[in-house]
């Protein structure tokens, strides 16, 4: 399979959340929460985190590409998240634009903040590859999500109209697991219990 070195297949954040959230099933043998609502903090109310990890208290806020400069709100959302997770990273394809992405690096090191990249996308997660594999629906990472990782995989399986979507989601599987050293790059390591947004200006 076919992973694309240089990300030119733009992807949405509910399907970077899923590749994100298999990439952890496997590495650290735990079913991730996808939006989960962060209770305790200050800063924001109702803030959700796109894919949490409740064992270690893990945040990840992700974006798509598409978001262009409205990504740098990303950071600022990650940071909150410090109010109640032990470590925040946003998550979200390398930017086009150099300068974008240096803001963003500097930015995330600023708040404490990990920041990975998208660098490399699976041939298979074109859009009409998904629509044909699910029956025509482009966005079912999106539409059919559910509480945790398994259950969506469980989910797209039950709910898509071929009898080929069993074998694309286990190949999908199969290609995070096997190649995610081409698909996910740390450019800033998260920083364990850093203060984060709301004690940064309370100070």
């Amino acid at each position: 399979m076919r992973v694309a070195a240089k990300s030119s297949i733009d992807i949405s954040e509910s399907l970077t959340s899923f590749l994100l959230a298999g990439h952890i099933h496997h590495t650290k043998e735990c079913d991730p929460l996808f939006e989960n609502r962060m209770d305790h903090v200050n800063t924001a109310k109702y803030t959700i985190a796109d894919v949490y990890l409740p064992r270690d208290k893990v945040a990840f806020e992700v974006k798509s590409r598409e978001h262009g400069t409205s990504a740098l709100k990303g950071v600022i959302q990650a940071s909150i998240y410090l109010e109640q997770a032990n470590k925040s990273i946003l998550v979200m394809q390398r930017p086009r634009r150099r300068r974008l992405a240096e803001v963003l690096e500097t930015m995330c090191e600023s708040f404490g903040v990990g920041l990975m990249w998208v660098v490399g996308v699976p041939s298979i997660c074109s859009e009409d590859i998904i629509k044909s594999a699910t029956g025509g629906n482009a966005k079912p990472f999106r539409m059919w999500k559910e509480r945790r990782y398994t259950s969506t995989r469980d989910a797209i399986k039950a709910r898509s109209r071929t009898e080929y979507i069993d074998e694309y989601i286990d190949t999908l599987e199969e290609v995070v697991k096997e190649k995610s050293d081409n698909i996910f790059e740390y450019a800033v390591r998260p920083k364990q219990n850093a203060n984060g947004l709301y004690t940064k200006f309370a100070e």
